[in-house]
């Protein structure tokens, strides 16, 4: 059973008081972008704490848009899918494990292959300019279709991460790259 103390620490209330220590020194205009992710959306087993706290960001987007409007300061979020990153290195998992589980998650997104940084960037890159000045409280999904796909394709996905636990489920194709992420993560 994890602490009190711990899953206040998982949420977003840092996030949320950095806000407010920033408001004074924000331009004006001004946009802020906050990353969440497609975990947000999908019921993964073991990883409530973490797509929580991505939902929680997502609402803040919409709320702070609302109270900050006035002020005015734009905020809007970015929700990556399956995206390459090193991620994986730093937890010690084995490269047999690692290549099965990309393999894998590869397989569930219609474009088969993880998105890179760089398409992320060019999302967050979009909501921070002027370019999207008309964009207010809205979410950047960035998954190349997963979140589309899930709702359609079986997959049963191999648990990689000690503890973790993933089974078939017909609409939550990314559920278990949630839940081999929040395993790692010991969440």
């Amino acid at each position: 059973m994890k602490t009190i103390a711990r899953f206040g620490r998982s949420l977003s209330f840092d996030v949320y008081f950095l806000f407010q220590a920033l408001l004074p020194v924000f331009a004006r205009p001004a946009s802020v972008v906050l990353n969440t992710s497609i975990s947000a959306h999908v019921g993964a087993e073991r990883s409530s704490v973490y797509a929580a706290t991505k939902a929680a960001f997502l609402s803040m987007a919409k709320t702070l848009s609302s109270e900050l409007l006035g002020r005015g300061i734009r905020v809007n979020a970015v929700s990556p899918g399956p995206i390459e990153t090193p991620l994986y290195d730093k937890f010690g998992i084995p490269d047999a494990y690692r290549e099965q589980l990309n393999k894998d998650i590869a397989a569930t997104i219609p474009f088969g292959r993880f998105g890179t940084p760089e398409e992320v960037a060019k999302a967050v890159l979009y909501l921070a300019s002027d370019e999207s000045r008309w964009t207010l409280g809205s979410e950047i999904v960035v998954d190349g279709g997963t979140d589309v796909a899930m709702e359609s394709a079986q997959v049963t996905l191999v648990a990689i991460a000690p503890g973790a636990s993933v089974t078939s489920h017909p609409r939550r194709r990314f559920a278990a790259v949630a839940s081999c992420m929040a395993s790692i993560l010991g969440l």
